[in-house]
């Protein structure tokens, strides 16, 4: 007997992935019918004491699906992958910028020009590194 594989769960996996429209209408506030499966995410860079300037902003919105009882579990949807942007002009007395902690696992610092897997809205703190004479 012969195998049957069925192409309609890949298919919209794909398509889901594929789809970077803007999920709300920003005037009206209304998710579009053909973006409710999406999960917008995005990525905010906190300056932690800086002395002037103002941290890069990140415009993006990185399209995630979500999890749906819809699309079988065996389903593994890999993550978009965002850059960690530089320190923009950031500047803090007697520091040097040294990278970005990850606030909400407070474990990794990332520097500029890596790359991550976005799963969460994520935000970034400032991390400096005291000039010493």
């Amino acid at each position: 007997m012969k195998k049957v594989v069925s192409w309609v769960p890949i298919a919209l996996v794909l398509a889901l992935l594929s789809c970077n429209a803007d999920p709300m209408d920003a005037e009206t506030g209304v998710v579009a019918p053909e973006n409710e499966g999406l999960e917008y995410l995005t990525v905010t860079y906190h300056s932690e004491g800086h002395t002037s300037g103002e941290p890069p902003v990140d415009e993006r919105r990185y399209v995630v699906p979500r999890l749906s009882t819809t699309i079988p579990p065996y389903f593994i949807v890999r993550p978009e992958m965002a850059p960690v942007m530089g320190p923009g002009t950031l500047e803090k007395d007697g520091f040097n910028w040294g990278g970005w902690r990850h606030r909400q696992s407070g474990e990794m610092v990332h520097p500029m020009f890596e790359t991550f897997g976005i799963r969460e809205n994520t935000d970034f703190d400032a991390v400096w590194f005291e000039i010493l004479d």
